[in-house]
């Protein structure tokens, strides 16, 4: 029977100790839950919102360069106009004017011959340009039609060449000088865009993030390295944003400089719910035990007091009934005989000796009740 309690009060401590732990491990996850969900929502918005300004920007920087260029042109004339593209390239080191006019003819630089059956080595000999001035003007003259398919309404265009090598961007306006009418522009070297974009990123963008301006591709406009902008990409942790219609196709991309920030800020969240809810289940481990311990003793010291009363129950019916049956047959005969009167007297002596031993032990199990009441671990 003992034992049937003891089980019982294992599964009843342990039911004590389940059923808050499984409350808490629910109220934990939920909360973590929330709070993932949350410092994503929250690292969004950030990146979306820096992505957005980087972009207006950047959009903002270079119509400001392409107007001051605009406005440093002088169209009264043809030569007054490639002494002002002279002049413009002279001071925005990098860029590359041209003029092309309806003929396909250049005006600025002026290059006497056919284009198309010249080699860019063979184009910058003849016309005194760089390397690089020559493959520039190589490429315009070769997308001359896409050039004038993309003029807006209000005569100007960008665009960008990916492929070109080395790539640059063209600010495209439309021509009218005089009898001559065409296309005029300005083609921006890598080196110049990757100036917009340090501008554009250097005061805006925290530490934590990473701002790229890539193509349509996701390759960056500057060299064309895929590297950080198309590998490592997680979209959870990434805002795009486009430029403003009528700038360049590009797009800003801010991402965070460690995705694994949120993860690791949760990891940290959910080691320390982790760590309350062991220390909570504990705390409840150590309180039930002593709860049980308790009543264990409890249980024990009841089963012991009645085990004991029954025994001394019958212990104690012997010698009254002794007593008692001696006393009757003296006070019941008048000639009763010596000896059988010494028999009596000596039953009746020796019960009650037997009963005064049977209180004395009744006091000292009483005695020994309270000292295991207050220290169990005491030996008797």
């Amino acid at each position: 029977m003992r034992r049937d309690r003891g089980i019982q009060l294992l599964f009843v401590a342990l039911g004590i100790i389940a059923v808050p732990i499984v409350v808490l491990g629910i109220i934990a996850t939920q909360h973590v839950r929330h709070i993932e969900r949350s410092l994503g929502e929250r690292e969004a918005r950030m990146l979306e919102q820096c992505a957005r300004v980087v972009a207006r920007d950047l959009a903002t920087r270079i119509s400001e360069e392409e107007l001051q260029a605009l406005g440093f042109l002088d169209l009264e004339s043809e030569d007054e106009l490639a002494l002002s593209f002279e002049i413009l390239e002279a001071a925005l080191p990098g860029a590359v004017c041209f003029a092309l006019l309806d003929n396909n003819t250049f005006l600025y630089p002026f290059i006497g011959g056919d284009v198309d059956a010249m080699t860019a080595e063979e184009l910058g000999e003849l016309a005194m340009l760089t390397p690089t001035r020559a493959t520039t003007i190589k490429q315009i003259h070769a997308r001359r039609q896409l050039l004038r398919g993309k003029l807006y309404e209000d005569g100007s265009a960008k665009v960008f060449f990916p492929y070109a090598r080395p790539r640059f961007a063209a600010s495209i306006h439309r021509l009218s000088i005089g009898p001559s009418s065409g296309l005029i522009g300005f083609c921006w070297s890598a080196d110049h865009i990757r100036g917009w974009c340090t501008s554009a990123t250097a005061d805006l963008v925290t530490d934590g993030v990473i701002v790229t301006v890539t193509d349509a591709l996701g390759d960056s406009v500057t060299d064309g390295n895929p590297g950080t902008d198309r590998r490592n990409r997680d979209p959870m942790y990434e805002a795009t944003c486009s430029l403003e219609t009528g700038s360049f196709p590009w797009i800003v991309r801010a991402r965070a400089k460690d995705p694994m920030a949120v993860s690791q800020s949760i990891q940290r969240q959910e080691r320390l719910y982790l760590a309350t809810l062991v220390l909570v289940s504990l705390v409840l481990l150590v309180g039930v035990a002593m709860l049980a311990g308790i009543t264990w003793r409890e249980v024990e010291l009841g089963q012991i007091k009645a085990d004991f009363a029954a025994n001394v129950s019958h212990e104690l019916l012997t010698p009254v009934a002794l007593i008692r049956s001696s006393a009757e047959a003296l006070v019941s005969r008048d000639n009763i005989a010596h000896d059988r009167m010494q028999r009596y007297l000596k039953i009746i002596g020796r019960e009650s000796r037997r009963l005064t031993d049977l209180m004395n032990t009744v006091l000292r199990f009483s005695q020994a009740c309270l000292l295991y009441t207050s220290d169990p671990s005491h030996e008797y």
